[in-house]
């Protein structure tokens, strides 16, 4: 009898060690410590915020190179430490601003990055080097246009709920839902840029198209192949 009940003493004590292992073992399995995962792009209204449109500048042999740059609205001015000891700070030399104000470092491949989202013209100077290194970023108002049609079946009837995506050369899409008439509209669009326009809709297949957007288009009807 003793000999019987140490046996299930025995066996009841493995069955609690396994299951205390097999917690131990999912929870840990879960635990993600000092990671964080990223999130998708913000949307606002089905439509991917796009990103900034980079352009670079470079600070090389006591010059920002070009010393003029145009850009539109919400594009970002990158500086690239290429050689020397220098800054990137706004105003008019040697006032800063307070815009923006990389400070001075002279580490090669450093960047700093300054995102412009209202038009102007905008001074800046190298604290190091003062007026003999000095830069402008002229910015002005991005012009935006639309891009609307169909999505048709081989019936030339519209197809109802399918999603028109616009793809910039970045990768940074758009898209929008047809409505029961299959109309589709892209607002926002910004010119001067080239597209791909694609469509996404069940039973149906669509060859992408390539745009060149410089003013609203009509009309852009898609049909299914």
């Amino acid at each position: 009898m003793f000999a019987k009940s140490n046996r299930y003493m025995f066996a009841l004590g493995l069955i609690v060690a396994a299951c205390l292992l097999a917690i131990f073992i999912f929870s840990g399995s879960h635990s993600h410590t000092g990671h964080v995962e990223a999130s998708g792009p913000p949307k606002s209204g089905g439509l991917v915020t796009p990103s900034a449109v980079i352009v670079t500048v470079s600070l090389q042999n006591n010059r920002f190179n070009p010393a003029t740059v145009n850009i539109t609205t919400g594009t970002t001015v990158r500086w690239n430490w290429v050689n020397g000891f220098h800054s990137t700070t706004s105003g008019d030399c040697c006032d800063p601003n307070g815009i923006w104000d990389s400070g001075s470092t002279g580490v090669a491949g450093t960047n700093f990055d300054h995102t412009f989202s209202t038009p102007g013209t905008f001074p800046y100077f190298c604290m190091v080097h003062g007026q003999m290194m000095t830069g402008t970023v002229v910015v002005t108002a991005a012009s935006t246009a639309t891009i609307s049609g169909r999505v048709l079946g081989p019936n030339g009837r519209g197809i109802k709920g399918a999603r028109v995506i616009l793809t910039d050369q970045a990768s940074v899409a758009q898209n929008v839902t047809a409505n029961h008439l299959g109309a589709y509209q892209l607002s926002n669009v910004t010119t001067g840029q080239s597209y791909t326009l694609s469509v996404q809709a069940r039973r149906c297949t669509f060859t992408p198209r390539s745009l060149s957007v410089n003013g609203n288009l009509t009309n852009e009807d898609i049909v299914c192949q």
